[in-house]
């Protein structure tokens, strides 16, 4: 078996890049999770009459109400 590397494999003969110097400046305090979201978890149009859904009058009214297309 041959020791070189294959032909169609590039090598890479540059040095490491230099490392990272360690930082001991002072940080700034970490600020606590506000207890609200930042980002709501609902958007105030996103809601059950938004997606479709109605109120719960019973199965047999929605089933009147929904036909099908070629009716």
């Amino acid at each position: 078996m041959n020791a070189e590397q294959p032909r169609d494999v590039p090598r890479d003969d540059s040095p490491p890049p230099p490392a990272r110097p360690v930082d001991d400046a002072p940080r700034a305090p970490v600020r606590p999770v506000p207890d609200a979201p930042l980002i709501p978890t609902r958007s105030a149009d996103d809601s059950d009459a938004g997606w479709g859904e109605r109120a719960d009058d019973g199965n047999d009214d929605r089933l009147l109400r929904d036909v099908p297309p070629h009716w």
